[in-house]
């Protein structure tokens, strides 16, 4: 869903290796993406990615742009390029999507327990009773909810209190897309 013209944001993620398990994956825009693995001990998905919204002040500013890109982005330098390579195994959940997911929904820390414990009852029931675009649907749903109910406990609010700015629900709210992929 877009509610704006004019954003771009696009993240690719390969299985370049699949005996090996090596994911790769390119950031472009205002978007990103959680590697979850199931914790069978706490019962609930561990975050096996890097990036940290709302976690890490660097995950604010992650690009890649290839010199076909740049000019349309105003120019990013390559240098600033985020790429990664995750091993990823049977169980896994991917969750790409735009920024607006991550300003909405919390996927790291404390906050993310629940979620988390949720997703995990998931996956130990089997991928397959809950299809990914499903499980994308419902996260979508989750972070319109935020944004039109208690916006006030979301990851992009708390960081703009932080910052000593209140959060503009017309101004700063972000277009949901998400995309989900089990890994078998």
């Amino acid at each position: 869903r877009t509610a704006q013209p004019g954003g771009a944001a696009a993240l690719v993620a390969l299985l370049l290796d699949p005996l090996a398990g090596a994911l790769h994956t390119a950031v472009v825009g205002p978007c990103g993406f959680v590697l979850l693995r199931p914790n069978a001990a706490a019962r609930e998905m561990d975050v096996a990615s890097a990036w940290r919204p709302y976690v890490s002040p660097a995950a604010r500013t992650r690009h890649v742009a290839s010199p076909d890109v740049r000019p349309l982005l105003g120019g990013d330098d390559p240098s600033a390029a985020y790429e990664e390579q995750l091993l990823v195994q049977p169980g896994d959940l991917l969750v790409a999507g735009t920024h607006g997911l991550f300003d909405m929904v919390w996927f790291h820390g404390p906050t993310s327990t629940n979620l988390r414990r949720e997703l995990f009852q998931l996956q130990d029931s089997g991928p397959s009773r809950t299809p990914a675009a499903a499980l994308a649907h419902q996260l979508a749903s989750l972070a319109d909810s935020v944004a039109a109910g208690n916006i006030s406990s979301s990851p992009l609010a708390q960081q703009l209190a932080r910052e000593g700015r209140s959060l503009s629900p017309v101004q700063d709210v972000g277009d949901v897309a998400v995309v989900c992929a089990w890994v078998m």
